[in-house]
């Protein structure tokens, strides 16, 4: 009876210390993959009601510069370009989240306002923006 809960123990700490090493190696790669990725050689797509208006080569941004992007029913977002990254810098949404989200310089988040139907996405020149994702099947 003691030996089974010794080998129980055992296997529960082994199991319990490879999740731990598990969890902070995707922790690690994540940080890594956000912090020291580089846009070089990657598009800024700007849709408006799902249709692409304008794409941007991030390498073409050299210094900051901002465009207004207006809807039919006199709606409006500021986008500011840099080399830093893309953000929406004002907006006449009433809730303001699209200025709330901040910076982006990578694939893992776009910038989206809603009643504005803005979405500002990072993406590789390569990556067909109409195919199927992992989320379509």
């Amino acid at each position: 009876m003691k030996k089974e809960l010794a080998q129980n123990r055992t296997a529960a700490f082994i199991l319990t210390a490879f999740l731990i090493i598990l969890c902070m190696g995707s922790l690690a790669y994540l940080f890594i993959r956000r912090s020291g990725g580089s846009p070089d050689g990657q598009i800024i797509r700007i849709y408006r009601d799902s249709v692409l208006i304008e794409e941007i080569p991030f390498d073409a941004i050299k210094e900051e510069r901002r465009v207004r992007y207006s809807t039919p029913d006199g709606g409006y977002n500021i986008v500011s370009f840099s080399p830093e990254g893309v953000s929406i810098t004002e907006a006449s949404c009433p809730d303001k989240t699209c200025i709330h989200i901040g910076r982006i310089r990578d694939s893992s988040l776009p910038l989206v306002c809603l009643p504005n139907r803005l979405v500002i996405t990072i993406s590789d020149p390569e990556e067909d923006s109409t195919a199927p994702d992992a989320v379509s099947y």
